[in-house]
């Protein structure tokens, strides 16, 4: 055991590395307890709570620890480090185990959010740094204190009883929020014939959205395209066109059918709109096709979706120079101070291409990326970008007599 007497100096700098640990503790928590509470409301108000209580604890250890020697003040170096005994280790302060034993889930969120993190920018070295360090020497006090025999394991036990909830909210918000509530909106698409005279045939187009998840579901894109195409057989193609076609690369849209002409399209919601659960819109209509002009038609409907975690919020996009492809940007918010320090400020680009005309029909995409410019590969492993669907439905509907 560590005493005074036989190593002042180290005995000194251990109990004033305890004094600064303490009080950085207590601060932090407060700090982001304080700054959650503010930004993020009633979302992070268990985790605010919960915060202010291990700010609460670890300024209380603080004080008990140099109150100790009060009324002691022959007690050889008092003045350069008050309130500590001679014969006192860390561990024979009821408070400090309680705190250290606090802070150990809590210290630990924001390096799992920071492990998980394609991207380390700004604040993230330093606060990933601090983390660890209080989080090491909290395992370390607590261990040497269970090897000394001084551990009241119903102090340790309480003290990691209420921030165990604290974490526990942190797995809901990180593991099962966003599986359970993944957009799961579905996509009907169906042509109908209205009439046909002088070679022109009238039909009616409809598509249905629905939104049969458990939260709401905000659009990033969605779109229709009506488009005539000429019949082509599988059979046709050389082996050279199959392989270049099924290449185990992003699909060609390639549907046996050659593209002759575009007969309609437009959005069906626009970027930013929500489907609340339960939610079902539906969209109609009509358009015309010359039966010598194609053998079929196709509706193609693309729709785009994320569970949002907060208000997202659009932003300007910029093409690429001469492009007639349009975009929007669709930023999402972080949930909490720690996400919003340690975060890659995810955002969304979907895209709408028309760059294939007339070879092709415009299609809609999205893309995720970070503003710390990292690959796209990195950026679509950012929460909260897990929380996405993109779902294409296509119908068909065939011309010839």
């Amino acid at each position: 055991m560590l005493r005074q007497q036989d190593h002042p100096g180290r005995y000194r700098a251990y109990f004033r590395l305890l004094v600064i640990i303490l009080l950085v503790e207590g601060v932090t928590f407060l700090a982001s307890a304080i700054a959650d509470i503010s930004t993020f409301g009633k979302e992070q108000a268990l985790s605010t709570l919960l915060r202010s209580v291990l700010a609460a604890l670890s300024l209380a250890a603080l004080a008990q620890v140099l109150h100790t020697k009060c009324g002691h003040p022959n007690h050889g170096w008092q003045l350069a480090l008050p309130g500590f005994s001679r014969d006192r280790n860390p561990w024979h302060y009821p408070l400090v185990l309680l705190a250290q034993a606090a802070a150990l889930p809590m210290l630990f969120i924001p390096i799992w959010i920071e492990l998980k993190s394609p991207i380390m920018d700004g604040f993230d070295a330093p606060l990933l740094c601090l983390s660890i360090l209080l989080f090491v020497y909290a395992v370390v006090l607590l261990m040497t204190a269970l090897a000394s025999g001084h551990v009241n394991f119903g102090w340790v036990a309480l003290g990691s009883l209420l921030p165990l909830l604290g974490f526990a909210q942190f797995a809901y918000l990180t593991f099962y929020k966003p599986a359970y509530e993944r957009p799961k909106v579905d996509v009907a698409t169906r042509i109908e014939k209205v009439n046909s005279s002088r070679g022109v045939t009238r039909l009616l187009g409809t598509v249905t959205l629905q939104n049969k998840g458990e939260a709401s579901a905000d659009v990033l894109g969605a779109m229709f395209t009506v488009t005539g195409h000429r019949m082509e057989s599988a059979e046709g193609m050389g082996a050279g066109k199959v392989s270049q076609l099924l290449d185990l690369s992003e699909p060609d849209r390639h549907h046996f059918g050659k593209f002759v002409s575009l007969l309609s399209f437009d959005d069906l919601m626009a970027t930013g709109e929500s489907l609340a659960p339960g939610e079902s819109r539906t969209r109609s209509f009509v358009f015309d096709a010359r039966d010598g002009g194609q053998n079929f038609v196709r509706l193609t409907v693309y729709v785009s979706t994320a569970t949002p975690t907060g208000d997202s919020k659009l932003a300007p996009c910029k093409t690429q120079p001469r492009s007639s492809n349009v975009c929007t940007r669709t930023n999402f918010p972080a949930s909490s101070w720690a996400r919003k320090i340690l975060g890659d400020d995810p955002f969304s680009l979907t895209t709408v291409h028309f760059a294939s005309l007339p070879k092709g029909p415009p299609y809609l995409s999205t893309e995720y990326h970070s503003a710390s410019r990292v690959q796209r590969k990195e950026a679509e492993a950012i929460d909260p970008l897990a929380r996405n669907q993109f779902v294409q439905s296509i119908a068909e509907y065939r011309l010839d007599p």
